[in-house]
């Protein structure tokens, strides 16, 4: 094999940017949600829509402890409806290394995506 010629001085950075999950999520006022009140076929059709794999469901109070996930990723036939568990959550300031790590684990059980939280308030949404 031969060796690269390239400049040494990609390899050294001065500021290094900390990535973590809220640099990487979408911020849960910016993620579309479906109402309560609305048909599941509506849901299905939201998640169809636009691609989403993952959405949430706001209740009458404005909460949200549930969501659609496709049964399959990428799948838009089928959906089901979840209640959203501490397993559900990542910490808003994650690093990038430990959310690499957490979907790779989550991808063996189906579940490539995390809501993102912060003093015990949802704060965002991140997916594959």
């Amino acid at each position: 094999m031969k060796v690269s010629n390239q400049d040494a001085s990609s390899f050294f950075r001065e500021n290094i940017v900390n990535v973590n999950a809220a640099v990487l999520g979408t911020s849960i006022n910016d993620v579309e949600k479906h109402e309560a009140n609305e048909s599941e076929k509506r849901a299905l059709g939201k998640m169809n829509e636009n691609q989403f794999d993952v959405l949430p469901i706001k209740s009458e109070n404005s909460l949200i402890k549930e969501y659609f996930q496709t049964d399959s990723w990428g799948n838009y036939s089928s959906i089901s409806r979840k209640a959203i568990t501490h397993e559900d959550f990542i910490p808003l300031h994650t690093h990038v290394r430990d959310i690499i790590k957490g979907l790779a684990s989550a991808e063996r059980e189906k579940r490539p995506f995390y809501f993102l939280g912060h003093e015990n308030r949802m704060e965002g949404l991140l997916t594959i």
